[in-house]
């Protein structure tokens, strides 16, 4: 289980499209957090970045509970992982994206 925060300011020009998290302890390990920025642009910024927090996370989350031994447990194997992980799940947002007419 994770939460996360997000601050949502609107003034009388426009809305803050920028969404961001700090999840701890994240995938059910005491010595691991997500951090988040995620800075929305243009007419949909707000909601883009709204979904990319969540799919992000919610990807990484499957990625590290499927890997937890294996992934936490040496530290040359995590920084890998997590660089094709990252690069994994911006490719899938963005097949999704694509497909997504509200976004």
């Amino acid at each position: 289980s994770y939460s996360s925060a997000r601050v949502v300011t609107v003034s009388e020009r426009k809305i803050n499209q920028d969404r961001g998290h700090i999840i701890y302890p994240f995938a059910n390990h005491s010595q691991t957090a997500l951090f988040g920025v995620f800075d929305g642009h243009g007419e949909q910024g707000e909601k883009l970045a709204e979904y990319t927090m969540n799919a992000v996370c919610e990807k990484l989350h499957s990625i590290y509970v499927s890997n937890n031994s294996s992934v936490l447990s040496k530290k040359k194997v995590v920084k890998n992982d997590l660089e094709e992980a990252f690069v994994q799940i911006f490719q899938e947002i963005d097949n999704e994206v694509e497909k997504e007419e509200d976004l």
